[in-house]
């Protein structure tokens, strides 16, 4: 919010937000630097990229550094490829809070931890059900 209580439509606000949008994105999808750019290409009309060319990563990269060239189109298929709405995105992309690095990334390692113990146990089963 701006002095006069009305939206903050500062272009480094905006664009803040729509490059946090993105990294939800990625990491929504549980893609890597490089896999979320190469899926987008196809969404900007952009030519497929030979997989043994790692250049791709680079326009992540550009996009988190100049965020105002990130089309609608990118984010609105970031959302799709995340499987959620580009609302959600641009909600959980809410400027960082006061917690701090910290606490915040404690609570990523908890939720990592989980994680890994879910898939454990997923091998677990599979594994006494094959008999191995």
């Amino acid at each position: 919010m701006d002095d006069d209580g009305g939206v903050d439509l500062r272009p480094e606000a905006l664009e803040d937000e729509v490059a946090r949008a993105m990294e939800v994105a990625r990491k929504r999808a549980g893609l890597t630097v490089e896999a979320m750019a190469r899926q987008l290409r196809p969404a900007l009309r952009l030519p497929p990229v030979p997989p043994e060319k790692k250049a791709v990563r680079n326009n992540w990269y550009s996009w988190r550094r100049s965020p105002r060239a990130i089309p609608a189109v990118a984010l609105v298929a970031a959302a799709r490829l995340a499987r959620t709405s580009v609302d959600t995105l641009l909600s959980e992309a809410v400027a960082p809070s006061a917690e701090g690095r910290l606490a915040r990334l404690e609570r990523e390692l908890a939720e990592q931890q989980r994680l890994i113990e879910q898939l454990r146990r997923a091998v677990d089963r599979d594994s006494a059900r094959s008999g191995t």
